[in-house]
């Protein structure tokens, strides 16, 4: 059946009291289906909600047939404020975004005929720190995150913090796993830092908000934020054997390597791949926690604690 009713609740002194009008439904009377009911509220910011009941006919009068609404009451409990939700990025992003590094990917390239060869940047990713340990009493040993397609073909690794000038040697060996295309490459450094946490395993649900950060196409845009949704929390993709959170933040070139975050500021991913053609928009793709998991469990020189 085509039709809609509209429920407009607002927040009085003894709670939420629901107002019920009807529309368009005169010409339905004799007939059943399904009614999808809309709520709102007239306050700015909170956003709008639905939910789709069914409408069965009673034996009553040959000329007019009543309708009953199955499941009679639906209970609105609290709001969704859209300030929060931007209070909570924010908080999030500011907390995170030191932790959050360039990985610079040094190599020798010729630079003329006859001439050596000169160690040249040649690709950027993105990092993020998961562990340190203290070395001495001024120094630590990070422990940064990334992908192996980021730090792969590497003469020299470099750690970015924002400026060329303060980059940082990355030290070997690096510890790295090319079919999941994840790797773990460490630097000392003074700098307080701290590592971020990691989600549980299955934490994630179709649905839920994400934010990434990283360097899309380079550090021209160093900790670029985007925000968006998981379609998938666990998809698989041909030819590859990582698991893989699907969403929809907008993820490009120098992303590789960089976290994805749910909306408690832990980390549910590694961005990685997006589909790029001229007919799909945002379908991006983060290596799951199942496999980083998996990795790092798995490696060599790594503190356990």
């Amino acid at each position: 059946v085509n039709c809609s009713m509209i429920v407009l609740f607002f927040k009085a002194e003894d709670g939420i009291r629901d107002l019920v009008r009807s529309r368009g439904l005169g010409d339905v009377y004799k007939r059943q289906g399904v009614v999808t009911i809309t709520a709102s509220t007239y306050q700015e910011k909170t956003l709008t909600k639905q939910w789709i009941i069914l409408v069965s006919n009673i034996e009553g009068d040959s000329e007019i047939v009543n309708n009953e609404i199955e499941n009679k009451t639906y209970e609105v409990v609290g709001e969704i404020d859209l300030t929060t939700i931007n209070n909570t990025i924010t908080t999030i992003v500011n907390n995170v975004m030191p932790s959050i590094v360039g990985v610079s990917n040094y190599q020798y390239r010729n630079s003329a005929p006859g001439f050596p060869s000169i160690l040249q940047l040649e690709s950027v990713g993105t990092g993020f720190i998961i562990n340190r340990e203290k070395i001495n009493d001024t120094e630590y040993r990070y422990y940064v995150l990334t992908n192996y397609h980021v730090v792969q073909d590497r003469i020299e690794l470099r750690i970015f913090f924002g400026d060329h000038e303060d980059e940082i040697r990355a030290e070997y060996p690096v510890q790295a796993n090319a079919k999941a295309d994840l790797a773990v490459i460490t630097f000392v450094s003074s700098k307080e830092l701290n590592p971020l946490t990691f989600a549980a395993t299955d934490s994630t649900n179709a649905g839920d908000f994400v934010i990434a950060i990283g360097n899309p196409t380079g550090y021209d845009f160093f900790r670029s934020v985007t925000f968006g949704m998981i379609s998938c929390p666990e998809r698989n993709l041909a030819g590859e054997t990582s698991l893989f959170v699907q969403h929809d933040a907008a993820i490009n070139p120098g992303n590789s390597g960089g976290p994805l975050f749910d909306l408690d500021g832990h980390v549910i991913g590694v961005n990685t791949i997006k589909i790029i053609d001229t007919d799909v928009e945002n379908i991006g793709f983060a290596i799951a926690l199942k496999t980083i998991n998996e990795f790092i469990s798995g490696l060599a020189n790594y503190p356990k604690n």
